[in-house]
């Protein structure tokens, strides 16, 4: 692990501020290390890559992030998902460098490929956005502790109903998503929410969460970080 001790001691006389990009992430790492108090700055997207578009490929299913996260524990599961709706399809798509550094997942996830699951692979961004407004569901069930998801901006952003663990950063990261806590009988929460979840409530998520990734664009944070940086010149010139 890095050592950000270190990196505090050797740079004391250069750093100005911490900046992490959720308050999970900054409880973190108040906790963790000795330096000033630090701030947030969230991450955000690119929303001119995403050609909206008005239909949905019922009962769809994306996943979409690294192999370690959980995908082969939604495999494993996938057929509570089916018992649930019969005509679920699953894409799954990975950064290249994942298919890399965990070839073992990948090896036994291609154990559970089939007609209900398709193994789409690396894309490039504008197919996967292309994808994303294209799916219904981001079922992302996943012990990992993510300090931001930029995913779950992309994925609301695109009018995907997420159901996510309430790990980490996710909690802040969609706000309005359908939780689930991190236990074992998690899948069976999933499968009962697929089971009783309504027109009416998947309309109002999607709203909510759109509205709120809107708000979380790469231009948003530029305003944030420019009225840090000047924030800091000042406070250095007094």
């Amino acid at each position: 692990e890095y050592n950000f001790n270190y990196a505090l001691e050797k740079n004391n006389n250069l750093l100005s501020k911490v900046v992490c990009v959720s308050k999970w992430h900054k409880k973190y790492y108040a906790e963790k290390y000795k330096c000033d108090e630090p701030v947030v700055i969230n991450n955000g997207i690119n929303t001119s890559s995403f050609i909206k578009t008005n239909k949905k490929d019922r009962n769809s299913f994306l996943w979409s992030s690294a192999l370690d996260r959980g995908v082969l524990d939604l495999a494993k599961h996938w057929h509570m998902i089916l018992e649930c709706i019969p005509s679920a399809k699953l894409n799954i798509c990975y950064p290249e460098y994942s298919s890399r550094i965990h070839s073992n997942i990948l090896n036994e996830l291609k154990r559970y490929e089939c007609d209900s699951i398709k193994i789409v692979g690396t894309v490039d961004q504008n197919t996967l956005h292309k994808l994303m407004m294209r799916s219904e569901y981001w079922c992302y069930v996943t012990d990992y502790e993510e300090t931001y998801c930029i995913t779950a901006l992309e994925m609301q952003y695109s009018k995907v109903i997420p159901i996510v663990t309430n790990v980490a950063a996710l909690n802040e990261t969609v706000p309005y998503n359908i939780k689930v806590s991190n236990d074992r009988d998690r899948w069976l929460r999933v499968c009962n929410i697929l089971t009783h979840i309504t027109e009416t409530q998947k309309k109002d998520i999607r709203r909510k969460n759109y509205m709120f990734a809107k708000q979380n664009t790469w231009h948003m944070r530029a305003l944030e970080w420019k009225e840090l940086i000047t924030e800091l010149n000042i406070s250095n010139e007094v």
